[in-house]
C-alpha cells in the first residue's frame, strides 16, 4: 500500500509557505492519450524515463456525460499514482448543451451528487480539477462565454464543491486551474476575479504551452505564477504543459525549464506533462533523442516520483 492516508489529508496542504519550506523540488505527473484505462503509453514513458516508482500523478479528462471514473482511478492508484481528474462541465457529445446557469439552477445537482458519492466510495486521495482554463474563451464554462461575469463561474464552482463534499468525498483535493494566458485580456476576465475563496481550493494548477517552439517555460508562466503566488496561500502545480519542439530541441527546452524552476518558480510543487499528439506532437517520446533528453532532465533529484512525493512536497492537514 502507498504511504498516503485514505482521506485527502496527505495531499491537502496546511499552507503554501510550509509546503515551500518543507522540501525543494516538484512531483512529476503525466497525461497520455488513453489515460489509466489503457496504461500502455504511460508504462512505456515510465520505463523510457527511468522512473522506478512511476509518476506521482496520472491526469485524464472526463465530462458531465460520464459517472465518476472509478475504474481509471483504481488503476492509477494501483500503479502508485494519485488520480488527477480534470472534470469538464460539458457533454462531449453535445458541447453547447450545458451552461453555468444550468448548474447554478440545480439542473445537474443529482448527477454531481452521485459523482461525489462515487468519489467518496473510491476512498483514496485524488485531485479534481473542475472547469479548468476558465479565463480563456474556448470553453463554454469560461467567464467569457457566461455573461463576462466571474460571479457566475464562482457560484458554479461553489455549488459543485458543496455537492461533492456533502456526498462524503473528503478524499478530494480541489484544484482551481487558470490558463497562463488570459483571453481576452480584459479586467472582467482577470482570473483572480474567478477565485471562490480558500475554503474551496486546495491546490492551484496553471496551464500553458509552447505553441510556437520559441516560448520558454519561464516566459509562459512568469506572469500567472507571480499573480497567484502573491495573492493566495496555496501550493501550486502545473496542470498542463508541453513544448512543440522536436528531438534535441525538445530536450533543450525541458533542461531550460529545469534550471528555471528552483530559481524562478520555487512555489511550483508539481508538473503534469501533456504527452499527446494533438495540435502538435507534444509527446515526450516523439523521438529517441527527445525521450533521452527528457530522461536526463526528469531523473534529476529535483523531480520526485511516486504518489508519496505529493505528500512530501505539501504537508498534511493535522486531523
Amino acid at each position: 500500500s502507498l504511504p498516503i492516508s485514505h482521506d485527502a489529508g496527505h495531499i491537502l496542504p496546511e499552507q503554501a509557505g510550509n509546503a515551500a519550506a518543507q522540501e525543494d523540488g516538484a512531483w512529476l505527473g503525466i497525461f497520455t492519450e488513453k489515460g489509466p484505462e489503457d496504461m500502455t503509453e504511460t508504462l512505456a514513458l515510465k520505463e523510457g524515463l527511468g522512473l522506478g516508482r512511476g509518476f506521482a500523478s496520472l491526469m485524464w479528462f472526463t465530462d458531465f456525460g460520464h459517472p465518476f471514473p472509478a475504474n481509471a482511478a483504481e488503476i492509477a492508484w494501483a500503479a502508485g499514482s494519485v488520480p488527477n481528474v480534470t472534470w469538464e462541465p460539458w457533454l462531449w457529445s453535445d458541447k453547447k448543451r450545458i451552461h453555468l446557469a444550468d448548474i447554478n439552477a440545480g439542473t445537474w445537482d443529482a448527477y454531481i451528487s452521485e459523482w461525489g458519492a462515487a468519489a467518496a466510495k473510491f476512498g483514496h486521495p485524488l485531485f479534481v480539477r473542475w472547469g479548468h482554463e476558465f479565463n480563456g474563451d474556448w470553453y463554454p464554462w469560461s467567464v467569457a462565454k457566461n455573461g463576462q461575469d466571474p460571479a457566475t463561474y464562482k457560484e458554479a464552482y461553489r455549488r459543485v464543491h458543496h455537492l461533492v463534499v456533502t456526498a462524503g468525498a473528503s478524499n478530494v483535493a480541489w484544484v482551481w486551474s487558470p490558463n497562463a494566458g488570459t483571453s481576452p485580456p480584459l479586467d472582467w476576465n482577470d482570473p483572480l476575479r474567478a477565485y471562490r475563496g480558500g475554503d474551496f481550493v486546495d491546490w492551484i494548477a496553471l496551464d500553458g504551452y509552447d505553441f510556437d517552439g520559441n516560448t520558454s517555460f519561464a516566459k509562459i508562466f512568469a506572469e500567472i505564477y507571480a499573480k497567484v503566488i502573491r495573492s493566495f496561500d496555496k501550493p501550486i502545480y502545473v496542470g498542463e504543459f508541453a513544448t512543440c519542439r522536436k528531438e534535441e530541441k525538445k530536450a533543450a527546452w525541458l533542461e531550460e525549464m529545469r534550471t528555471a524552476l528552483p530559481s524562478q518558480f520555487p512555489g511550483i510543487k508539481g508538473l503534469v506533462y501533456f504527452s499527446v499528439h494533438k495540435e502538435h506532437d507534444w509527446r515526450l517520446n516523439d523521438s529517441e533523442s527527445a525521450l533521452a533528453g527528457a530522461k536526463a532532465v526528469f531523473s534529476k533529484p529535483y523531480f520526485k516520483h511516486g504518489a508519496e512525493a505529493i505528500a512530501n512536497l505539501a504537508p498534511a492537514l493535522v486531523p
